[in-house]
């Protein structure tokens, strides 16, 4: 390929006019069941916390009653 001269040369293609979008529809809202299974945890939190204070006042009251005693 000694001697050939290759020329390129980019023709601009003109972009297309953006039409516009569709707007979509707007779906029912459904009817609230009451049917549905009940998920996550539903423990009660006051029994845990009252064993807490329990256990800590346990706690503080054996420490405070050795301190007395010796």
């Amino acid at each position: 390929d000694d001697g050939q001269t290759v020329t390129i040369t980019e023709v601009p293609e003109t972009p297309e006019e953006p039409t516009e979008p569709e707007q979509p529809t707007t779906p029912d809202t459904p009817s609230k069941t009451t049917d549905a299974p009940k998920t996550g945890d539903n423990t009660n939190i006051a029994l845990f916390l009252g064993l807490l204070v329990l256990s800590g006042a346990g706690v503080a009251g054996t420490y405070f009653f050795k301190r007395r005693r010796s």
